[in-house]
């Protein structure tokens, strides 16, 4: 019978340090066990009873019974979390979308999965989360469905980004059409409107809102007055629109270096092909916006060197760094940038291991900094010098979770002083054999704990020398329980249809209810 029981008494043995010393989480045994446990029965029982909701996740994460997984998706009192894990098991949309519509614990995680492009219109009719609602109008692809929430939507955000991914004439025209739809919308269906004799129309009528019908006038007007609106036209809007319409190279070169407006000049130079005239703009344009984004499409080093360094807006010098391959350059904006995000992304710019290590190592000035070093490392040698010597123990968790030499990871697991980077290493250690010879050999129950966990065959443990023989395995259990406290533990050991020993079960259920009285007959004390 009680070889028959190993594998739940070893996990019971592993609950010593919490009698001992209340170290483990709640639910972490359970959870634990579920997570190996393929007994499709137990697994039930864990799902829809147990206590926890992260046992009941992950039991439900590992059950096959589909009709079993559409009740537990189906059951609005069950928590989000576990309902959505059912639904993906099963991959039902409309519990999908259910939750995405009303569970704000796991809307975003639902929405992942929902491809039902009926119920991604449901979502963004009625989510109660407007960014869901916009999120949904994201994977529409349906052109009638978004012309129906473009149209009908009575969240101005979700209609509008529905109009900037329709390209239905029919639909565009309507929403331009309409009047007392609102302008911003409006004025985004006319610019992706191509319909010369709707825009004509409009051109022609006596259109209230100016901007519309400037737009309208601009795309209904020929090659050469299109020129000459972007060239000397002062307005931004009208020059702006002829520019996007225009193609010809000639052309563009000239708005960009002459235009009257500073937006068609901006779009001119975006559609500019010619790297000498880009550099000429690069050089001598009176705006310094105009200067940066010729620059950007030169990829030019020694402009974007100055942009990166001395631009004041920090988007602009992330923007001058994302396209910089200058290591020297790189490095003394990682050493020198105020901004911690432009320094972040000069780390992901670097290539030399060793100058990342060193910044890993050094950088005093921002944590994320050192951690995006950390991310950037590969140099196996270099991220286990890195968890020996640095004294962060951020960053050490943190190159430890990089490494997956196994040979590295038990050496950390059995030298290093820092329990937290310890727990990373054991997390992923793979190899059965080192995770075996942590459990019977290390000094820290809770390491050992963690160990056993990732074990595929808890009886393995048992089976290598210097674990306890069967029967001292089964009186040190009991020992446990006399000294345990928690009572969600030991009504999951007394109650939970794990078939543990009866005697074991037994004395657990008597310990619960010394513990009951106990509480009892302090709360009446008190209450005297």
């Amino acid at each position: 019978m009680i070889v028959n029981r190993l594998p739940y008494l070893c996990v019971l043995l592993l609950m010593l340090p919490v009698a001992l010393f209340g170290s483990f989480p709640r639910d972490a045994l359970p959870l634990a066990e579920i997570k190996r446990q393929t007994n499709q029965h137990l697994l039930a029982e864990a799902a829809t009873s147990h206590w926890s909701v992260r046992v009941r996740e992950a039991a439900t994460e590992r059950l096959d019974d589909k009709s079993l997984l559409t009740k537990i998706a189906s059951n609005r009192k069950e928590d989000g979390l576990v309902r959505l894990a059912a639904a993906r098991k099963i991959n039902n949309q409309s519990i999908l979308a259910d939750l995405a519509k009303n569970d704000e614990r796991v809307y975003y995680e639902a929405m992942e999965t929902l491809t039902n492009q009926t119920l991604l219109g449901e979502v963004a009719r009625d989510a109660m989360h407007e960014g869901i609602r916009r999120e949904a109008v994201k994977r529409i692809t349906d052109q009638a469905a978004l012309g129906d929430i473009a149209k009908n939507n009575t969240n101005w955000y979700v209609r509008h980004d529905a109009v900037e991914r329709l390209t239905n004439q029919v639909v565009l025209a309507q929403i331009v059409k309409n009047r007392e739809e609102t302008h911003g919308i409006r004025l985004v269906a006319i610019k992706k409107l191509n319909d010369k004799t709707v825009l004509k129309e409009i051109a022609e009528s006596d259109e209230k809102d100016m901007y519309v019908h400037d737009v309208a006038k601009v795309k209904v007007a020929d090659y050469a007055k299109l020129v000459d609106i972007a060239k000397n036209d002062y307005n931004d809007l009208r020059g702006e629109t002829a520019v996007e319409m225009l193609t010809d190279q000639d052309a563009l070169v000239d708005i960009a270096r002459n235009g009257k407006s500073y937006y068609a000049r901006l779009y001119a130079t975006r559609k500019v092909v010619d790297q000498a005239v880009l550099t000429e703009i690069a050089q001598n344009d009176t705006s310094k916006e105009i200067r940066f984004q010729a620059a950007l499409l030169l990829c030019d080093e020694t402009m974007l060197t100055e942009y990166a360094k001395n631009a004041e807006d920090k988007y602009d010098r992330i923007k001058a760094v994302e396209r910089l391959t200058n290591q020297v350059t790189l490095v003394e904006i990682v050493k020198n940038d105020e901004n911690p995000d432009v320094r972040m992304y000069a780390v992901r710019r670097l290539v030399d291991q060793s100058v990342i290590a060193e910044i890993a190592k050094n950088d005093k000035e921002h944590f994320n900094v050192r951690n995006e070093a950390v991310r950037n490392l590969t140099d196996k040698a270099v991220l286990a010098d890195v968890v020996k010597s640095n004294v962060d123990s951020q960053i050490r968790r943190m190159a430890t979770r990089q490494l997956d030499d196994q040979v590295m990871l038990v050496d950390i697991v059995k030298h290093c002083e820092d329990l937290s980077v310890r727990e990373a290493a054991v997390s992923s250690i793979n190899s059965q054999d080192a995770l075996v010879e942590i459990v019977r050999t290390n000094e820290s129950d809770w390491i050992c704990y963690l160990a056993m966990a990732r074990l595929n065959n808890v009886e393995d443990a048992i089976n290598k020398d210097g674990i306890k023989n069967k029967g001292e395995i089964e009186r040190v259990c009991l020992d446990a329980i006399t000294r345990l406290t928690d009572e969600n533990a030991l009504m999951w050991i007394s109650s939970w249809d794990f078939s543990f020993p009866m005697e074991i079960r037994s004395a657990a259920g008597r310990r619960l209810d010394e513990l009951k009285k106990t509480k009892t007959v302090l709360d009446m004390e008190n209450a005297e």
